[in-house]
């Protein structure tokens, strides 16, 4: 296998699909996404230790270590001792690896691959993680946690977290123009941020 890619629908169940797939087939309840033909699927149990409806920081760790946590725990336990993603293993193995959203990029679910923090609200420290943890490719909304308060942002720490990461050999992008001119026989590493906060909804 040379590469893997995992889909993440945040908060997308059973029910959410078979909506879909009823939609998408123009009302007939037979109608099969592509993804409900593949050949093998299994069912992984994410839930929170704490509660019984889980959220995206819970749900996202158990999905990315295996191990189950609180609600708003980012890649560590319940005790706060980090556990090993597999975006992490994939690194060590020498892999390229990158994580795209249409939230913002710190946000809980990607967050949960590239980063291990207390709660999911530590934005900033998160978007500084991915730095430090050398991830090629970043991109989704978010240029809020990547700016110092002094230029809109809402980094308290006055770092400029885009200069760094342009600094550390990434081509910034932050438009459709932009991505489309990125060369990726040239680029080895991006960040891509497309919005101040999440990006917008397709239908918007």
């Amino acid at each position: 296998i040379k590469n893997v890619i995992v889909l993440i629908g945040d908060g997308m169940g059973n029910q959410q699909r078979r909506i879909a797939g009823i939609v998408a087939g123009d009302g007939d309840a037979n109608h099969r996404l592509i993804m409900e033909k593949f050949p093998t699927s299994g069912v992984a149990f994410n839930h929170s230790l704490d509660a019984i409806v889980t959220d995206s920081a819970a749900s996202g760790t158990a999905l990315s270590t295996g191990f189950k946590t609180k609600n708003g725990m980012v890649g560590m336990t319940p005790d706060q001792k980090k556990k090993k993603t597999i975006l992490e293993v994939c690194r060590e193995l020498g892999k390229s690896t990158g994580l795209i959203t249409t939230v913002t990029i710190a946000h809980a679910t990607p967050a949960c691959y590239g980063a291990h923090v207390r709660h999911r609200g530590m934005y900033s420290e998160i978007a500084s993680q991915y730095l430090k943890n050398g991830i090629d490719v970043l991109m989704g909304g978010g240029t809020c946690d990547f700016l110092p308060e002094s230029m809109k942002g809402k980094r308290k720490d006055n770092r400029n977290l885009v200069n760094e990461y342009k600094n550390a050999g990434y081509a910034y992008v932050e438009d459709l123009e932009g991505l489309k001119n990125l060369d990726p026989d040239k680029v080895n590493k991006a960040l891509g941020l497309f919005g101040y906060g999440a990006m917008s909804y397709e239908v918007d």
